[in-house]
């Protein structure tokens, strides 16, 4: 869809827009660092529930946050540490086809793919671990 705008003004006109995260984006983003903190804390199970909520309600925005990458990715690296490999790699890999929709930097990319590396051979598939 378009819009068209046109204005007319005498004199000197100042715009200064402001741009505003909606609701369901600054809830996702302050579930993302509640579960920060708890994985920090040593809190896992705690850190797992605020991810999947974060899953639940990211997965009906388009596009898609960032922090839904950075909470798969967290997800991730919980299963590996609980030692649930196959997990791992599916949130991993969710994690960076996310993270590729959304720019994410080049270090998150470089992250999530060290923790898929790791996952792939600790479930002992070597040739995907490379």
């Amino acid at each position: 869809a378009q819009a068209v705008l046109r204005v007319q003004v005498e004199g000197e006109l100042h715009l200064r827009p402001q741009f505003r995260r909606n609701a369901e984006a600054a809830a996702i983003a302050a579930l993302y660092q509640t579960a920060r903190a708890h994985l920090t804390s040593g809190e896992d199970q705690k850190a797992v529930r605020q991810c999947e909520e974060i899953l639940t309600l990211a997965d009906r925005m388009s596009p898609r946050p960032r922090e839904l990458g950075d909470a798969l990715h967290m997800l991730g690296a919980i299963h590996l540490k609980r030692k649930s490999s196959a997990l791992a790699v599916k949130c991993l890999e969710r994690a960076l086809v996310v993270r590729k929709m959304s720019s994410s930097g080049e270090t998150a990319m470089a992250a999530t793919l060290v923790a898929l590396g790791s996952a792939h051979a600790d479930l002992g598939s070597h040739a995907e671990a490379l």
